[in-house]
């Protein structure tokens, strides 16, 4: 097994079922990432810098001292900007999709997808942050995991925010093909998995806008922009990694993505440390 290095220890990730822990620290913007899909709903709180996030006109700046929750099926654009310091820090995690379903299946009317949220004004919600964040981070039972990040989500609703889950087919191909992106998946192994029929899932993804080609591609394009920033990987090996064989064929998906390619996007990664 690859040992991780100093980069990849700048983005911490801890999953379980119930929950994923982020913890990242950069010293580099980011280059604006358009259009990412949040999968699953995500809580960070920043602690430097901030994060920019735009849906239609208006940016969202959560600064450090604040949360920002983010629904899942939110698309954004997203940017994480160091303080004068010259660094960006934030902390959270992501929330599995049954957590909220088992919490509050419905929408809460008129709610924002994006929720900033000022932690001075919170304590209560900054101490069940803190729990799930102990429960993540020292690998408490799972039975405890979900627990706390159910009563987080408790607070949540509590604030009017909109902690509702998605039925979308979109979401459920994503979240199943984001846990293998270089795999060889096909449209009747998904809808296998996702236990619908192939004319089934095709009608879904059609009445939805998009297509089983297209959400491959963006699954395996957000897997190696994360690879390429928080790990010392080849850009030969993140190609691979992301399920393309080919490496021109790679650098030019990427490119039409993020409209930057692959090996200029690497020469930005954070210096080591």
């Amino acid at each position: 097994m690859r040992r991780p290095s100093p980069i990849e220890r700048t983005a911490r990730l801890l999953d379980t079922t119930a929950a994923m822990y982020l913890k990242i620290r950069q010293r580099e913007a980011d280059p604006v990432y358009a259009g990412v899909e949040w999968l699953s709903a995500g809580l960070m709180y920043i602690q430097r810098g901030e994060k920019v996030l735009r849906q239609g006109d208006e940016p969202v700046h959560v600064r450090a001292g604040e949360f920002v929750w983010i629904s899942p099926g939110t698309r954004l654009e997203v940017r994480n900007v160091p303080d004068e310091g010259g660094e960006y820090q934030a902390e959270g995690m992501l929330i599995a999709p049954e957590l909220l379903l088992q919490a509050d299946p419905k929408a809460t009317p008129g709610s924002a997808r994006v929720q900033r949220l000022r932690a001075d004004e919170l304590p209560r919600l900054v101490d069940a942050h803190h729990r799930c964040i102990e429960a993540l981070t020292e690998k408490f039972p799972e039975g405890v995991v979900r627990a706390r990040v159910l009563e987080l989500i408790a607070w949540l609703r509590d604030l009017h925010i909109d902690v509702s889950a998605s039925s979308s087919a979109r979401l459920g191909m994503k979240r199943l093909v984001s846990r293998d992106p270089s795999r060889a998946w096909t449209l009747t192994e998904v809808a296998r998995k996702l236990a619908m029929s192939e004319d089934t899932l095709h009608r879904r993804l059609t009445g939805e806008a998009t297509t089983f080609s297209k959400l491959l591609t963006e699954v395996r394009m957000d897997h190696a922009v994360s690879l390429l920033w928080t790990t010392d990987l080849p850009v030969g090996h993140v190609a691979i990694e992301a399920g393309y064989t080919s490496a021109s064929r790679f650098a030019t998906r990427f490119h039409e993505r993020f409209g930057v390619l692959p090996s200029k996007l690497r020469a930005k990664r954070p210096p080591e440390r």
